[in-house]
């Protein structure tokens, strides 16, 4: 949403980058992140596209310019942390309990381990992490574009399954089987 990529129906699909050239991000809003407005595919064979199942933002009908920093780049990754959250825990995240992690406020304090042990032990902890970052309270501290990005990237393209508490749950069949869990028609569909 920083640097839209003026997509045409028909025209090939393009690798999303930050630009490296010093363009600044248009700082576009969404204003409707929800999970009625994010849809499930399979990988489309560029680049690490093919490694696993897509998550895509769709109906851009609210969306505008925006001029706040808090509410561009910011703002969206915040919003979208809380739906991968929402992914991993099929719950909304309680967003109201605060905690520090690095040392700055987080809302995405409830992926993280507790006194108690670790809530969801099958998680990546590097994911758990990026998640309280993405959802600092000083969209400041929060990681930028590229930042996000490499960290992503470099789970997708370095992480085997065993690189996972519970390496059995990462294979493409157990992730497949996952989405067919909560979409029911997906198999059809990629059939």
């Amino acid at each position: 949403m920083a640097y839209p990529i003026g997509s045409r129906v028909g025209s090939p699909p393009i690798l999303e980058t930050v630009p490296t050239d010093g363009t600044p991000p248009q700082g576009i809003q969404h204003n409707d992140i929800a999970i009625r407005n994010v849809m499930l595919g399979i990988g489309d064979g560029i680049d690490e596209h093919h490694l696993g199942h897509i998550f895509k933002l769709i109906d851009f009908g609210q969306a505008d310019a925006t001029y706040n920093p808090n509410l561009g780049p910011p703002g969206n990754l915040f919003s979208i942390s809380e739906y991968v959250a929402f992914f991993i825990n099929m719950a909304n995240i309680n967003q109201r309990q605060q905690v520090i992690y690095k040392g700055f406020e987080t809302r995405g304090g409830q992926l993280l381990p507790q006194y108690w042990g670790e809530p969801y032990p099958w998680l990546d902890p590097d994911l758990a992490g990026l998640i309280a970052e993405c959802m600092y309270d000083d969209w400041t501290r929060r990681p930028t574009l590229q930042q996000a990005l490499d960290r992503a990237s470099d789970a997708v393209l370095n992480k085997t399954a065993e690189s996972f508490p519970e390496p059995e749950e990462e294979t493409d069949d157990a992730i497949t089987d996952f989405v067919q869990q909560f979409v029911p028609d997906y198999l059809s569909i990629v059939a």
